[in-house]
């Protein structure tokens, strides 16, 4: 029987899943695990993989928050991954506590020459915002990145972003309202941010409009910083550029700073991630950090180390390339994990992946959404594929929203659509 926690009134589209509260899918219950500070250890890891593969399909996510997914879960059996996960001390005390702890921390941070380490502050984020009932009240979806350097994590937007410099500055920037920003030290740079969610709260409260900062209206945004005590103005917007995805061996193979492997459209199955692991620790590799590019980070400082790892992830066919070109695509699970879907869309993006690795040119921004709610991706993408009953509208430079430039097209035809598209 389900726990108190899975309620059928729960069990609901349209809200940020957790451990503690899954989703029905397409292929049973979804359960998302959001790693503390970014990270995990390699034996939690493993510990993940087995539960993924005891409880669910073994098919487990990585997603554009950095958040890993166990998929295809029975019900009657949730209670049982749920006590595995909780005796890993890999889950929160209750569900609001979970939910407000949506932190996408930067995993090159600390291991890159210029890049600050910020797991102090995102630490402290994640102690006071569940430590504070007034954070309770907001969205699911409300977020907090937290970069070691000048540019955004990759994936999806933040309500509010932390860049830290290793000189001892920050800057706080409020998405929605591009360049404002304000300007703090590090040590008080969590201050800042909790000071911003509690006006944010005070201004949202009674509007079930306004649930990100990007709802705001302009002219509230002055408000925002004067009831939070901190000088908002515009600022620089090299801060706006999202960060380039990067994969590979970091640094020359001789003195790597870091291996990062990339997931497939953000999908790895238990065995193979469990293999990626046992490797990890073969080369005394402790820790893995997650990406919001959908790559794994491994703090891997050795040549021997490095060979070790992207062996392991050449054999599974990961990504090890800047050049392959399916990290440049949100892909939705499709009809196979979503009941809202109507078409294969990892099959049709390996498909359309196999026929760009010829081309070489820059790589396009590709969205696949199985349906018309383009859950991958918020913002635009240079090309979106939104399926309709079986086939494709093709979008270009926008969302699945906008209005298409080619529509019905076959699964099997989506490269010759680009190719016609991009004449």
């Amino acid at each position: 029987m389900t726990g108190p926690e899975t309620r059928r009134a729960e069990l609901r589209k349209g809200w940020c899943p957790g451990a503690l509260r899954p989703m029905e899918t397409g292929d049973g219950l979804l359960v998302r695990i959001r790693p503390r500070g970014g990270r995990m250890s390699i034996v939690k890891l493993l510990t993940v993989t087995g539960i993924a593969a005891r409880h669910g399909s073994g098919a487990i996510d990585l997603t554009s928050r950095a958040n890993l997914q166990l998929r295809g879960l029975d019900t009657e059996m949730y209670p049982d991954a749920l006590q595995d996960l909780r005796t890993a001390n890999l889950v929160d005390d209750d569900v609001r506590s979970e939910a407000v702890r949506n932190i996408v921390v930067d995993p090159l941070a600390g291991l890159e020459p210029g890049r600050a380490d910020v797991a102090a502050i995102a630490h402290e984020l994640e102690r006071r915002l569940t430590a504070e009932a007034q954070t309770f009240s907001l969205s699911d979806k409300f977020g907090i990145s937290i970069s070691g350097a000048g540019q955004s994590l990759g994936g999806a937007p933040a309500d509010i972003q932390v860049f830290l410099w290793p000189d001892g500055d920050a800057v706080i920037a409020i998405d929605g309202n591009e360049g404002l920003e304000a300007r703090v030290s590090a040590k008080t740079a969590a201050d800042a941010v909790l000071a911003l969610v509690r006006a944010f709260n005070d201004l949202s409260a009674g509007n079930p409009d306004v649930r990100r900062m990007r709802h705001l209206a302009a002219d509230v945004h002055c408000a925002l910083g004067a009831k939070a005590g901190i000088e908002l103005s515009a600022g620089s917007p090299s801060h706006s550029a999202p960060a380039t995805g990067r994969f590979g061996c970091l640094g020359p193979m001789h003195a790597p700073t870091a291996v990062v492997i990339g997931l497939p459209f953000g999908r790895i199955s238990a065995d193979d991630l469990a293999a990626i692991g046992a490797a990890a620790l073969s080369v005394n590799v402790s820790e893995v950090r997650f990406s919001p590019m959908r790559a794994l980070v491994f703090p891997a400082t050795t040549a021997a180390a490095a060979q070790v790892l992207l062996s392991m992830a050449k054999a599974l066919g990961l990504v090890t390339e800047t050049s392959d070109p399916r990290w440049t695509m949100d892909v939705c699970p499709g009809a196979n994990g979503c009941r809202n879907g109507t078409t294969d869309t990892r099959a049709d993006a390996n498909r359309l992946s196999e026929s760009l690795k010829s081309t070489g040119e820059r790589l396009p921004s590709i969205h696949i959404s199985g349906c018309e709610k383009g859950c991958a991706r918020r913002t635009p993408a240079d090309w979106t594929f939104v399926a309709r009953d079986g086939v494709y509208d093709l979008v270009r430079h926008g969302t699945v929203t906008a209005a298409p430039l080619m529509q019905n097209i076959a699964p099997s035809d989506m490269a010759h659509a680009l190719t016609e598209a991009a004449r």
